[in-house]
């Protein structure tokens, strides 16, 4: 534990290259899905990465950390995870805003849908509450920026009924480019509710999906 603590040390003062945080982790990773450290020393250290600036690293511990979300639903800590997960995420979020800033990187902007993403599926309020405010913009004025489309929908899908649905198939049917088709048709499969996940599925059986779709 203690040479653990040290490690952890190491990555949170950037000690050591982006490539052996990233390779920690991942390792870190792997030993707690064998059962050989404990989810409780993992997510400790995770802690550890809430600097963390680079993005493949960010990435992979994003990923992680969604996953468990996922994988671990059933369990009686859950909500647990869930807090771990958002206080993480928005910790994230708070560096990257909403909104591109000019000359960043284009891993940012990466970051910042991975991101946006994530703290939608957790239903965190801020999130949830902007999103909704960019679609219904984009329904009244068709903007909104190419690059948080995907989130947006996604978001709005997640926390959405069944009139939220036809909205995303009515921009679905007039979408004026394959890309952002795809991007609408992947926020169908995204509501929660049974029977309008089974409509999707219906649906990209349809003449209106395109078989490689």
């Amino acid at each position: 534990q203690s040479a653990l603590d040290a490690l952890g040390k190491k990555v949170e003062e950037k000690e050591i290259s982006n490539v052996d945080r990233w390779s920690i982790h991942h390792d870190l990773f792997a030993l707690c899905m064998s059962n050989q450290v404990s989810f409780r020393d993992y997510l400790d250290f995770v802690k550890h990465y809430e600097d963390e600036d680079d993005y493949v690293v960010l990435s992979d511990i994003i990923s992680s950390l969604n996953f468990f979300y996922v994988l671990l639903s059933k369990e009686t800590f859950w909500d647990e995870i869930k807090e771990f997960n958002r206080d993480f995420f928005n910790k994230v979020f708070a560096k990257l805003g909403w909104d591109p800033i000019k000359g960043e990187r284009s891993t940012t902007a990466l970051l910042r849908v991975q991101v946006i993403s994530s703290l939608g599926k957790l239903e965190d309020s801020d999130i949830v509450s902007e999103a909704k405010s960019r679609f219904a913009n984009l329904l009244k004025t068709g903007k909104l920026d190419p690059d948080l489309r995907g989130p947006v929908y996604s978001i709005i899908a997640w926390t959405g009924d069944n009139t939220t649905y036809q909205k995303i198939l009515s921009l679905y049917r007039k979408a004026p480019t394959q890309e952002e088709m795809v991007r609408l048709l992947s926020s169908l499969a995204n509501f929660q509710d049974k029977k309008l996940l089974s409509k999707t599925l219906l649906f990209t059986l349809s003449k209106e999906v395109r078989t490689q779709n």
